[in-house]
């Protein structure tokens, strides 16, 4: 992985493919897991995959009907993630429903295929949320 594509929090996977938690990004990225703290290059770290099964496990709320999952954030606003026929994730729409129009007022897409791009995602929102593997 980029150290650029990290943040303090991002869970990514190890060497081992076992998740780990960033906790400083520097010439090396110092991560925490289950043993403690370490730190590694950035190249021995890799991208965890967002699966269905991992937004279901966060709260996202699974739409079969219509293929995708979302979540209520407060104040009206839904991340709404469509899910691709082959299990796959392509981008997430967060929106915000007008209570007196059936219309979105607000409508952002935003392509991410990684469990550190949602956690992103969702800090660039304002929504301090805790991912679950």
């Amino acid at each position: 992985m980029k150290r650029e594509e990290l943040m303090i929090n991002d869970i990514v996977f190890d060497y081992t493919n076992s998740p780990v938690k960033v906790c400083a990004v520097g010439q090396d990225i110092v991560v925490k897991n289950s043993f403690g703290i370490g730190s590694l290059d950035p190249n021995e770290l890799s991208s965890i995959p967002l699966t269905e099964e991992i937004l279901v496990k966060n709260g996202f709320e699974r739409h079969p009907l219509w293929h995708h999952c979302t979540l209520e954030v407060g104040d009206g606003s839904k991340i709404y993630i469509p899910l691709a026929c082959g299990g796959g994730i392509e981008y997430v729409s967060i929106y915000k429903h007008s209570e007196e129009l059936t219309t979105r007022d607000i409508d952002i897409q935003i392509p991410i295929h990684y469990v550190h791009q949602l956690q992103h995602l969702l800090r660039l929102a304002g929504i301090e949320k805790e991912i679950e593997l």
